[in-house]
């Protein structure tokens, strides 16, 4: 047996992914940041609105590293909520709708929640907690009064960008928090990995709460690429799936295993527009079969590792 160490790399100033998403709304406002069946966003929309919530939850934030939830759909609104709150400098905490009730609770009051943003559907799930719930639909008119400039906020990278809920060894959910600095790694590789860039078609398929989400949305909006959001109907069932990916020209995409090993019976086209599908989270049961139009990865890594660990 011999051990050895993987390759080396550098990485450029760190940066916050405000200050990324900034600068790709600055030079191409009009590009597609993310594309859904409910509408899109451009880099300057999503800038504007992103810096306009911020405001808006900016003086209910207190103490370094404000942590907020974020219970929304998986939608252009998430991503735009939790692009917000790393520009109030604080950490978003991603909850699913359908948590079992004891467990969502469990986690806004573990994790110290200061805030929720949800909606008015969504909001019921919060009831009899002392949390302050912000509702974007309900509030909007309130959010759209407010300034469209940057918060003026200096973020490090040991500083905390995200936290995610895991099972834990015993059951109980236990928070994992990730540094900014550990985010910027993970979009330094991947684009250097996959050799992304703002031509790159990518999609947002985890569940919010899952962290292969952190790896879909953030890499691909730092490189100034489209992300685009399939309906749940259309995620969880193969031929579906692989016909949206074909008809949308994705570059690529992330699935979960069981969804994966599904997409490899099926007959694809000799040329396609996806270079690469992403797999990862449970065991992988077979090899990829020959002559596939593009390149099929298996990842693993635990959530401590920020999502990532070998690929």
């Amino acid at each position: 047996m011999t051990l050895k160490t993987g390759p080396v790399a550098t990485h450029n100033t760190f940066r916050t992914i405000p200050e990324v998403i900034a600068a790709k709304a600055k030079f191409g406002p009009d590009r597609i940041a993310v594309s859904s069946a409910s509408g899109t966003l451009t880099y300057g929309e999503l800038e504007r609105r992103a810096n306009q919530l911020a405001h808006h939850l900016h003086p209910t934030l207190s103490g370094p590293e404000p942590l907020v939830a974020i219970c929304l759909e998986r939608s252009p609104e998430f991503i735009l909520a939790a692009l917000a709150v790393m520009n109030c400098g604080g950490a978003y905490l991603p909850i699913a709708a359908g948590d079992p009730p004891e467990r969502l609770r469990f986690m806004v009051r573990d994790a110290g929640v200061q805030l929720v943003i949800t909606n008015q559907k969504l909001a019921g799930l919060f009831a009899g907690l002392d949390v302050k719930l912000v509702k974007l639909d309900a509030d909007q008119k309130e959010i759209e009064r407010q300034s469209s400039g940057p918060i003026k906020i200096n973020v490090g990278s040991g500083e905390l960008a995200y936290v995610i809920y895991t099972s834990g060894s015993t059951g109980q959910p236990k928070g994992v928090e990730i540094a900014n600095g550990n985010l910027s790694n993970l979009i330094a590789w991947h684009l250097r990995a996959f050799k992304i860039d703002q031509s790159a078609r990518a999609t947002f398929q985890a569940g919010i709460a899952f962290d292969a989400a952190v790896w879909e949305i953030w890499p691909h909006l730092a490189a100034g690429a489209t992300i685009f959001i399939p309906d749940e109907s259309t995620r969880m069932a193969p031929e579906p799936l692989r016909d949206w990916l074909i008809a949308n020209r994705i570059t690529i995409t992330f699935v979960s295993t069981a969804i994966a090993e599904q997409l490899l019976d099926l007959a694809w086209p000799k040329e396609t527009a996806l270079r690469f599908l992403l797999t990862g989270a449970d065991t992988l049961h077979r090899y990829p079969p020959p002559n596939l139009p593009f390149r099929f990865v298996n990842n693993y890594g635990p959530t401590e590792c920020t999502v990532v660990a070998t690929s």
